[in-house]
Order: structure tokens, then sequence, then C-alpha cells
């Protein structure tokens, strides 16, 4: 498949489950920003081959091996100090790094003309510092969900050896940089 046209893991519904969104913003507007924090973060931070089984996995509503629901939605476990964890899953790292995305590009229209910033009579517009806070809150947000899968991943290195295996080769970490125009 090419870049940017795999099967999406979750959609604007599930982020509502996290954050409060809008009706107004469509599915369409924030697939992109899903697409780019599944392509990104998510395949970044598993490697390439674990990602490539669990896109092999999704049957375009769920996964049909548990190891593969457990990593993405999460699972109660015992870890290896045998001490019960609520593991929330991957998804929701990947909710907010998408959502992060989102409310960095939020405000902003690209037409003929350039670059501009949508305002209304209505309301008044954050400014540019506080979207840009609050879109470093929801990566911070993303970070600790990752962190968390990072552990999991750790703890279950045997129900999971391709992660174990793509170590030394991917950065589990990613960043992306916005400049101002």
């Amino acid at each position: 498949m090419p870049l940017l046209q795999d099967d999406l893991f979750f959609g604007r519904a599930d982020l509502a489950d996290f954050r409060e969104i809008s009706a107004n913003i469509t599915d369409a507007t924030f697939e992109i920003f899903i697409r780019e924090a599944q392509t990104i973060e998510v395949r970044g931070f598993v490697g390439n081959e674990l990602y490539r089984l669990l896109l092999d996995d999704w049957n375009g509503t769920d996964f049909d091996t548990q190891r593969f629901a457990d990593l993405w939605y999460g699972v109660d476990y015992t870890n290896s100090e045998s001490k019960p964890v609520r593991f929330n899953g991957l998804m929701s790292a990947a909710i907010y790094f998408s959502y992060s995305r989102f409310l960095l590009q939020q405000q902003n229209n690209v037409d003929r003309f350039g670059v501009s910033q949508l305002n209304n009579e209505i309301s008044e517009s954050a400014t540019a510092p506080q979207v840009r806070g609050k879109a470093g809150e929801a990566r911070q947000v993303a970070m600790r969900y990752q962190n968390d899968a990072k552990t999991f991943l750790l703890d279950k290195a045997t129900t999971y050896p391709e992660w174990a295996d793509s170590q030394s080769r991917t950065p589990k970490t990613s960043s992306f940089g916005f400049f101002k125009v």
C-alpha cells in the first residue's frame, strides 16, 4: 500500500471519548491528522515490522488477533514483578498525537493567496502561543501513554518479539517541528 493509504485504526469518534470536540469537525477534516499520527508516531514507535503486522491483522473495525488488540486498546496484566498493571493501549497515545497535530492546524487555512488565519465575529481566536501550549500539553499526554506502551512491550517481550527486534533500529520517540508563517 502506498504511504498514507494505510487503514486507520481509529476515527474522530474515538477522539471524542478522550477530548471534547465539536460536532462541526467532520471525520474527513480530522482524518489527515490521524493518518499522520499513525504513520509517523505509531510506526516510528513500534517499528516497521510490528506496524506491518498490525495493519495485516486489522479487519477494518478491529484486530483479529488478541495480542494486537491488547497492544492497541490496552489490557490489565501482571508485570515482571508480579504486580497488577492497567495498560491503556497505544491507541491513547495515537489519539493525543493526532489531537496535538489538529490543534496546531485548525485555525489556519491555505488558499490561493497563501496561509491565513480563520476568524469570526462571534468568538475570539486563541493566540498562537496559547494554541502551541495546548498542542504541547496534548503531545505530553501522548508521550506519557507511549511510555506506558514501552513498559508494556518490555514486560511482554516474548509476546511482541518484533518490537524487541526493532529497538536497535527505530527511535522510540519522534518529534515534529512546526513553524510560524
